[in-house]
């Protein structure tokens, strides 16, 4: 019998135990992705983002994104993005906080509040 309330006591309190903690979602933070091709956006939102993610993986899941491309030798090489694809005369170029990216985007690391700004790139405004 003493085992038998043992047993429901101790079922008590970890029932009791295991439900006082709340379940928390939060994320590791929040980077503002902007699509354009140019002129007009495509995309201006904030994404959350957890330990571990990358830029491609978020990207290529995202529901209005859908970043599609093909892992190269010097990393993912970006052929579309929203729906618009990238000719052979143009390339997605990518700003981090108004900068030109100095990696490619597998070696972007995620940093909270950050703005990242995908822009379809004609290679004739070059010339």
């Amino acid at each position: 019998m003493k085992k038998i309330i043992f047993l429901l006591c101790l079922a008590a309190f970890l029932f009791l135990f295991a439900c006082s903690r709340p379940i928390t979602s939060e994320s590791d933070g929040k980077i503002t992705v902007i699509v354009s091709d140019g002129e007009v956006e495509l995309f201006n939102g904030e994404i959350s983002f957890e330990k571990g993610n990358n830029l491609v993986d978020l990207l290529k899941n995202h529901d209005q994104i859908a970043m599609k491309g093909n892992l190269q030798q010097y990393g993912f090489y970006i052929d579309e993005m929203c729906g618009l694809r990238a000719s052979s005369n143009s390339w997605w170029n990518i700003k981090i906080n108004g900068a030109d990216a100095e990696v490619g985007i597998s070696s972007i690391e995620l940093k909270d509040q950050d703005v990242i700004a995908f822009t379809l790139t004609d290679l004739s405004s070059f010339n």
